[in-house]
């Protein structure tokens, strides 16, 4: 009884050093909500310590008897002796785990312990991220970070520096693991040759990342050819998508587009952002009856019609009663009419020349109105790109869901899988098209022949892209501090420069102004009417003047 008494006594008295340098640990990386789970035999013990844990420090503890499952936002901590019993069990649970959200705490360990951790994480089955802390017979803990990946078996062990507070100065050795990355080409970010050798900017990034923190990756293809664009709704786990989600690959070197669906499958590390916005060439109708019109608003073409009512309406006036013909107030109208014909001439021909020799102005004001000229304009997206469309939609902008519905019935006429294609067509016929500024920007700058007079309409607002990982991927936090420094360093500014390139679609000019028949139409059909109106006159006037020779003559 008293042997049982003393060695309680010293384990409260060993873990209240233990469990102060515990505790600001757990402080000082945020961590005030703890679960811990003990698998100490004597279990009068572990009650005592749990008791007395963390008494003087603003931590929130629960304990467990050995695993049960905690909340989300709880940090577990998993207590144990120096035999390890138990840790079968608990690398069972950890993949389950949110990563750097769990610790194997050792109590009075040894010289061996690590070692024999070691040899329980070897044959881990699963990714995961999680920390050990070892005490020793000397009162100090030593911490630890292991990282497990599912799809190699390798696992890094790698000792824990801390500052002043107790903080964990964050740094990674991955000691030469392998990762393996998927994607299809998409230019300037990730494209890879027959050979198997790969180039852009997302290699780029990787390869400063993989000198920081002693890893080598390796690039392969979906063989399908298949972004599987339809995994982001739990449906058809296909493609690049799909084979993250199923952690068949660790990640995909590409800039996909972050969104509240896809964050429920994968993990991002945010690079920077990207914008929707549609583009076009400028074209002429073929057939523009408005093309004369176009001068003068509607405004000003419906005041003159009025003024030209009114001129009329007071000139006839003095026509139909002889004795006014020669009236001053009738020379007046007709002085005025006369002087309102030369200027309306003057300004139309003024209006027309800069008309002409100016930009024409874009017809429509927003997406809607080019939904709504369809077929006369058509608007494309590109493969894989229809989900952005349908996120767009919403009560407050019923042409997305418009424009979503014409894509899935009729794809092969409102979709278009690569820029070249779809720029031949823009060059040939009223199209718009829609596209992702950052990748477009980069085509343009491989191809800076096919910019031209290309104008954008209706830029979106600013959304963040960036690598995908499976869900709860420890290479997630190594990314991320990995793109950060290259952030600070200015790294990340020469890499955009270097492939990115610019784009300033804002103005545009039309390559030659050449009416054609079908754009000066309205002429032939004023014309036409006159002609018309002459032709008839005419007819009127022989058929009287045949009636009225046909009559007999009075005597």
């Amino acid at each position: 009884m008293k042997c049982g008494i003393f060695l309680v006594y010293l384990i409260l008295n060993v873990l209240k050093v233990s469990s102060e340098s515990l505790s600001d640990f757990l402080v000082g990386n945020g961590r005030k909500y703890v679960c811990i789970h003990s698998y100490l035999s004597d279990l009068s013990a572990a009650k005592l310590i749990v008791r007395n844990w963390f008494a003087e420090n603003e931590v929130y503890f629960s304990w467990n008897k050995a695993y049960q499952p905690c909340s989300k936002r709880s940090f577990n901590v998993f207590i144990m002796d120096d035999s390890l019993t138990g840790i079968e069990n608990i690398t069972l649970y950890l993949p389950d785990l949110t990563i750097r959200s769990s610790m194997i705490f050792v109590i009075n360990s040894s010289s061996k312990t690590l070692e024999n951790i070691r040899k329980h994480v070897r044959g881990f089955k699963g990714s995961s991220f999680f920390y050990v802390g070892l005490w020793n017979t000397s009162a100090t803990i030593q911490y630890y970070q292991v990282i497990t990946f599912l799809l190699n078996g390798a696992y890094v062990i790698q000792k824990l520096e801390l500052d002043g507070n107790a903080k964990i100065i964050e740094n990674y050795d991955l000691q030469g693991t392998e990762i393996v990355s998927q994607s299809l080409d998409w230019f300037p970010y990730f494209t890879i040759e027959a050979n198997g050798t790969s180039y852009g900017y997302l290699i780029d990034l990787t390869s400063y990342c993989a000198k920081m923190f002693n890893f080598t990756y390796r690039s392969i293809v979906e063989p399908n050819n298949d972004w599987g664009m339809q995994s982001q709704f739990g449906k058809n786990l296909s493609g690049v998508l799909g084979n993250v989600i199923q952690n068949k690959v660790d990640m995909s070197l590409s800039l996909w587009v972050w969104n509240e669906n896809r964050d429920r499958w994968v993990d991002f590390s945010i690079i920077g952002t990207d914008r929707e916005q549609f583009c076009f060439y400028p074209q002429m109708p073929k057939i523009d009856p408005t093309l004369f019109l176009r001068p003068f608003t509607n405004d000003s073409w419906i005041a003159i019609a009025l003024t030209s009512i009114v001129l009329v309406i007071c000139a006839a006036i003095p026509m139909c009663i002889r004795y006014l013909n020669n009236s001053m107030g009738y020379k007046m109208i007709s002085t005025s009419g006369w002087y309102f014909f030369v200027l309306l001439n003057a300004f139309y021909g003024g209006a027309l020349t800069m008309f002409f020799a100016n930009e024409p102005s874009f017809p429509f004001l927003s997406v809607q109105d080019v939904v709504d000229a369809y077929p006369s304009w058509s608007l494309k997206v590109q493969k894989g790109n229809e989900v952005f469309i349908l996120a767009n939609a919403s009560p407050e902008k019923p042409e997305f869901q418009t424009l979503y519905d014409r894509l899935i019935d009729e794809p092969e006429k409102n979709l278009y899988s690569n820029y070249e294609d779809v720029l031949s067509e823009a060059r040939s016929s009223q199209t718009m098209f829609h596209v992702f500024l950052r990748h477009f920007t980069g085509f343009l700058r491989q191809h800076p022949q096919q910019q031209g007079n290309l104008r954008t309409f209706a830029r979106g607002r600013r959304q963040d892209v960036g690598i995908i990982f499976p869900k709860n991927s420890p290479l997630v936090p190594i990314f991320r501090l990995g793109i950060q420094r290259l952030r600070e360093r200015g790294s990340l500014n020469f890499l955009s420069q270097r492939w990115d390139g610019s784009f300033k679609g804002e103005t545009f000019q039309v390559d030659r102004m050449v009416l054609s028949g079908g754009q000066i139409i309205l002429v032939y059909v004023l014309m036409g009417l006159g002609f018309s109106l002459c032709l008839f006159c005419l007819i009127i006037e022989c058929f009287w003047k045949k009636v009225a020779n046909s009559r007999p003559s009075k005597c």
